[in-house]
């Protein structure tokens, strides 16, 4: 049986309008300011979603690297991977600018 709590979290989330920004084709900085305005406007939404549930919200952390991580979040991640990673553990959202081929050989 459900918690009232997750109960309420399980319902549609609220809308919310937000502004798209540009991007321009092979722009990196572009593209990494629309990704973040993309993660804030959700943000803004969970936020107030569990507001309404009586809950607190963390927002997330969002990094951008142009290489893929040979680990993240203590698992080991392959090139076929998304090019965006979430760590629970440290509330992270890593999103890699780069080709599939092109793995670091660090963390």
């Amino acid at each position: 049986m459900k918690s009232l709590r997750t109960a309420v979290l399980a319902c549609a989330l609220p809308t919310t309008t937000c502004a798209e920004r540009k991007a321009g084709n092979g722009n990196v900085k572009q593209a990494s300011t629309y990704f973040d305005a993309v993660v804030t406007c959700l943000e803004t939404t969970w936020e107030n979603h569990f507001t309404d549930a009586g809950l607190t919200y963390g927002k997330v952390n969002v990094k951008h690297v142009t290489k893929f991580p040979k680990k993240w979040c203590g698992m080991e991640t392959d090139k076929d991977d998304s090019q965006a990673l979430y760590c629970a553990k440290n509330r992270t959202l890593r999103r890699v600018w780069a080709s599939p081929s092109s793995r670091a050989s660090g963390r």
